[in-house]
């Protein structure tokens, strides 16, 4: 029995020895290392999310809609789920993607495909195709970084601000996936961090589907009058940031182009500046003046619209009815350098910076020099001649009125936010001083009765008391025969405490009363009832 045990035992000792030589022989043996070398890891980038782009409440513009996107080991057993899970149109490509053995990603129609080597992700898309403010958020590259807009201004803070999903898969040498090694799955949430806008998105989505409807070219701003917050801003027509391509190429159209920020030939919604002009410069509001139609200045004719005689007018009754004449006859009163100097202080002339290289146009205030005889200050006095301004600054001259005279600067972004939560603020602006407080409390006096007592207003609110001024102004362009026009209301509700300020522009409209009036009108119905849903619930 003792010698049993002890041969057993050498028995053990010897096969012990022979495979520690075997391991030794396999761990140097140049066919393993060879071997070795061809197993890898495949790593398949099924998505990266941009940082987002928030409104003033920390509601998302983008990454809002979701899709499936399928990362696929390609297995005999798996072919057939995976082709039932594509678009029809796909088929053929995941066709020949799978019959090349290789690791892929490919869009599906499923959150969820019950076979072996396929793991279907959700993915974020960046836009919607009826996309909230595309001409604010801009679109990407096909290199995916930020071409215009606030993708462009903020393109390095949004993409650091990413999430990404990702898949990676260990292989051997003829890649196929090694058994037992499941694949590394890092499947991501939303990003947290983005930029914050000042604009309200349930505001923008009220005034975006009022000019779908109402406008075929122009723009829609509206801002707060005491901060110059915009609240939101809308260019007709729009364009899908999903295809840019077809937009860049509708020169008839120019889609692309964002109206608000660009220059228009301004009309009587500047009747405002010469009336803070005058008033500033001791003219009575009681100055009176009899318009017949038309005025001669140094040989120069001027006409009311359609050459009506408005009769004897005081400075309000000569606002609520547009009288150029009167206009023409007040600023012969007044130098130019006098009118220039508070059509600047009401941001006329001025661009502004509303995002990182995000500007403005500055349109053209004429210098006092270039105003140099009667005629040229009356065609000044009403918004025509050289003057050229863009939406934007003339929703600053009415908030100036509101805000006692002092003249916000516009403002697009709140900050940034690494949390979604915390905003890190960008520094305010400083108001400038246009006007005294008792001289922007009598035009908003007048502004409101121009709406509110005005038999023919089409821009009065059937729910909201509002203010505000119309414009027509001609551009010396002819459509078909037709001098175009630039249609316009600068105006903002309720009356009595304004919160919001509004500026419709209407390219080759009809007057600023019949093309701009409903839409300003509608608006502002709109967004009181928004305001009220948003009070209650």
């Amino acid at each position: 029995m003792k010698k049993r045990i002890i041969l057993l035992f050498s028995l053990f000792c010897i096969l012990t020895s022979l495979l520690y030589v075997r391991l030794s022989f396999l761990s140097t043996s140049q066919a393993l290392k060879q071997a070795s070398q061809y197993q890898s890891t495949k790593t398949l980038n099924i998505s990266t999310t941009r940082g987002q782009i928030f409104d003033c409440n920390m509601v998302p513009f983008v990454n809002q809609n979701e899709s499936y996107t399928a990362a696929v080991l390609p297995q005999p057993e798996n072919f057939s789920a995976l082709l039932s899970a594509v678009d029809p149109s796909q088929k053929a490509t995941a066709l020949s993607l799978l019959q090349g053995g290789n690791p892929f990603t490919i869009k599906v129609n499923t959150s969820f495909i019950q076979a072996d080597g396929i793991h279907v992700f959700k993915v974020f898309n960046r836009y919607r195709d009826n996309q909230l403010a595309p001409h604010v958020i801009g679109y990407l590259d096909s290199s995916g970084k930020g071409a215009t807009g606030i993708e462009k201004a903020f393109d390095s803070y949004l993409s650091e601000s990413a999430t990404t999903s990702s898949i990676s898969y260990s292989l051997d040498a003829l890649r196929k996936e090694i058994k037992g090694a499941d694949p590394v799955i890092k499947e991501s949430t939303l990003p947290s961090g983005g930029v914050v806008l000042t604009l309200d998105k349930g505001i923008q989505d009220i005034i975006q589907r009022a000019g779908e409807k109402y406008i075929k070219k122009g723009a829609i701003v509206m801002v707060e009058p005491t901060t110059g917050k915009i609240k939101a801003l809308a260019s007709f027509p729009s364009y899908s940031p999903n295809s840019v391509a077809k937009s860049v190429y509708d020169e008839e159209n120019a889609p692309m182009i964002n109206r608000v920020l660009s220059s228009y030939n301004v009309g009587s919604t500047f009747k405002i500046s010469t009336t803070a002009a005058a008033l500033e410069s001791g003219i009575s509001k009681n100055l009176t003046y009899t318009c017949k139609g038309k005025i001669d200045v140094n040989g120069q004719i001027f006409h009311c619209y359609n050459s009506k005689a408005h009769g004897t007018l005081n400075l309000s009754q000569a606002m609520e009815e547009s009288c150029n004449t009167y206009f023409i006859n007040l600023a012969q009163k007044l130098d130019a350098k006098t009118l220039v100097n508070y059509a600047s202080d009401l941001s006329f002339g001025k661009s502004f910076e509303l995002a990182p290289s995000l500007f403005s146009s500055a349109g053209y205030l004429p210098k006092a020099s270039e105003l140099y005889n009667p005629a040229d200050i009356g065609n000044f006095s009403f918004g025509q001649g050289k003057l050229m301004a863009n939406p934007l600054q003339v929703a600053m001259m009415v908030s100036s009125v509101l805000n006692e005279g002092k003249t916000p600067f516009p403002t697009l972004v709140e900050g940034t936010t690494d949390d979604g939560i915390n905003i890190k603020r960008e520094a305010d602006k400083v108001c400038v001083t246009a006007m005294q407080k008792s001289t922007a409390k009598t035009i908003k006096d007048f502004l409101v009765g121009n709406v509110m007592s005005k038999a023919d207003q089409m821009a009065k609110p059937k729910t909201v008391s509002a203010g505000g001024k119309t414009g027509t102004a001609q551009t010396g362009k002819f459509i078909d025969g037709e001098e175009a026009l630039q249609t316009w209301f600068g105006g903002f509700f309720p009356a009595d405490k304004p919160k919001y300020v509004a500026v419709v522009l209407v390219e080759n409209g009809v007057t600023g009363n019949l093309s701009s009036g409903p839409v300003f009108s509608r608006i502002a119905d709109d967004i009181t009832a928004y305001e009220k849903y948003k009070a209650k619930y």
